[in-house]
């Protein structure tokens, strides 16, 4: 059984307030467009698809993989390492921009905050599990497709 740390448990904690705020229905009226739904709708979208590439098993809400995992480059993973927060980016922006309040925003940046630390201990972890990752790292964006970060 694999042992979760601390900063792990801390990390979903804020991932899970960072949600319920993103999406806290604020007042009677949302005020936002129907637009920021077609972004809720490309997020979830997105998410779902990606679903569709994990192999059963593998899917955690935690940054310290399971045991026996394995490593998936193809579909969404070919355009980003982390699909799967990156749909969730969409939706909680698209969320949050739809009820228009300043709650929701700090909900947003929790969920960013969490997520990229996930992430960043997630890819620490397969780095030692897939003498690969390295290599799939550096032609692969974490979060944002076709983004290349200036050396």
């Amino acid at each position: 059984m694999r042992r979760l740390s601390l900063k792990s448990h801390v990390l979903v904690a804020l991932q899970l307030i960072g949600i319920t705020l993103s999406c806290w229905p604020v007042g009677w009226i949302n005020r936002g467009s129907v637009g920021w739904l077609v972004v809720v709708l490309l997020g979830t979208v997105a998410g779902l698809a990606t679903l569709g590439y994990n192999k059963i098993g593998n899917f955690s809400i935690y940054p310290e993989p399971k045991p026996h995992v394995k490593l998936v480059t193809n579909g969404p993973y070919r355009f980003v390492r982390h699909p799967m927060y990156s749909s969730l980016f969409i939706m909680m922006v698209g969320i949050a921009g739809y009820n228009w309040h300043w709650l929701n925003a700090i909900g947003v940046g929790c969920v960013v905050l969490a997520v990229s630390g996930k992430a960043v201990m997630e890819e620490r972890f397969l780095r030692e599990m897939f003498s690969v990752y390295d290599e799939y790292a550096a032609k692969t964006p974490r979060f944002v497709p076709w983004y290349k970060k200036a050396d």
